[in-house]
């Protein structure tokens, strides 16, 4: 089913690329993974930026799929700082569900179905673009509570990457529901804090040290 989210102008012609065809060697004519890895995290950085759209994303299902796979990866390395491996896995398993779940709930609900591919990978692009950068601050924050240190600094910081993920997704939500910015801030909000009760309730709390 074709998208009907329609790209701004700019040169994506190795993104689609690499949409349709899965990286390789650079002798055989599709980017190689490396430069592929460097492509597309420019793409999904420069979502977080605000730069790009969800719109100038390709409609690949077979892009939308890695970067699930990336997206899952990425929270399961940020979620043992917090719970033991295989709680990690589950709430990464359960937050990918919901991703995927949740953006194809509202966008039927907002009539525009055909936009799931890009919105989902978008989403899930950019999100692994800010797992990425609190895995250090995650890792700040757990070592200084352990040793008693003081946690101001590394605790503003992580609400600082909570906020920017709030604005990013509505800013996604925006394009994708066709509504306005202030709509979008309040879906994402609500996306977000409800994805966090519902893996709360699913995954067992950590036991008390």
């Amino acid at each position: 089913m074709r998208s009907d989210l329609q790209p701004v102008p700019f040169d994506r012609g190795a993104i689609d690329q690499i949409a349709t065809s899965p990286p390789r060697s650079s002798f055989g004519g599709a980017p190689a993974v490396t430069d592929s890895i460097i492509i597309l995290g420019r793409a999904y950085f420069d979502l977080c930026l605000f730069r790009r759209r969800p719109q100038d994303l390709p409609a690949s299902q077979w892009l939308m799929g890695i970067t699930l796979a990336v997206y899952a990866a990425a929270g399961m390395a940020l979620l043992p700082f917090e719970l033991g491996p295989r709680s990690a896995l589950l709430a990464a398993l359960t937050d990918l569900l919901l991703l995927w779940g949740g953006t194809l709930l509202l966008l039927q609900l907002f009539r525009h179905p055909r936009r799931s591919t890009q919105t989902i990978t978008a989403l899930a692009g950019a999100g692994v673009i800010i797992t990425i950068l609190a895995l250090p601050v995650a890792f700040w924050l757990t070592y200084s509570h352990e040793r008693g240190f003081d946690i101001t600094l590394p605790s503003l910081l992580w609400l600082l990457l909570f906020g920017w993920n709030v604005f990013v997704t509505a800013r996604i939500l925006q394009h994708a529901l066709s509504t306005n910015f202030a709509i979008g801030l309040l879906i994402a909000f609500a996306f977000i804090l409800a994805s966090q009760q519902v893996i709360g309730m699913i995954v067992p709390a950590p036991a008390a040290p």
